[in-house]
């Protein structure tokens, strides 16, 4: 039951909040000083999160995680999730780098490529952690669904930080197939699949 909502309520968010998302990027440098100020780079982590966690009163804040390995994290007080993502400085400072000066090259993705650099790889962790914690926010305890949903929406949060769509798209391939928490740490699921249990678009055959 919660499944089957989710994936027909997020299908539905997604498609308004990534075109609502990218009209609001920057305010173009030609318009009148009066006009509304661009959107900051706060402002924009909360409605990605928002759109993702199809909450109005979610928020993301950077700050210490209590430990360098943990990108970032969401209480849960009995069933019911607060209302912050944490995020890691690291996770936060690659996103804004991406918001304000585009993404490393995704060359070494590519057949033949070569292994990439820490600046891909940061970003692949970044992305999908930023993901990963607002299906936390949705309500989504369990950490191999979180994990397997945010990577499904890893590209969604590439474009709402600025990246084209194939950009993004071929981000989201890398990370789900090189950059994933450890099996035996509670992050896998066998139906993180194309048509799987967790698949989030399981009629069509787009994956991740």
């Amino acid at each position: 039951m919660r499944a089957a909502l989710l994936v027909s309520t997020l299908a539905a968010l997604v498609a308004a909040a990534t075109v609502a998302l990218g009209a609001a990027h920057r305010a173009p440098a030609h318009e009148h000083s009066h006009a509304a100020p661009a959107e900051t780079f706060a402002n924009r982590l909360d409605r990605i999160a928002q759109a993702i966690s199809g909450r109005r009163d979610v928020s993301v804040r950077c700050g210490a995680t209590g430990a360098s390995t943990i990108l970032g994290r969401v209480l849960f007080y009995g069933d019911r999730p607060g209302r912050e993502a944490l995020l890691a400085p690291q996770v936060c400072g690659t996103l804004e780098r991406l918001w304000a000066r585009g993404g490393p090259s995704l060359t070494c993705t590519r057949l033949g490529g070569g292994a990439c650099g820490e600046d891909v790889v940061g970003l692949a962790w970044a992305t999908s952690a930023l993901a990963h914690e607002s299906f936390h926010l949705r309500g989504v305890r369990d950490e191999a669904s979180a994990e397997c949903y945010g990577l499904q929406s890893t590209a969604f949060v590439a474009r709402a930080l600025g990246a084209p769509a194939a950009y993004a798209q071929r981000l989201a391939t890398y990370t789900f197939w090189n950059v994933r928490p450890p099996v035996d740490y509670g992050y896998f699921s066998p139906e993180c699949r194309d048509g799987g249990k967790l698949d989030l678009r399981p009629q069509t055959s787009r994956w991740p």
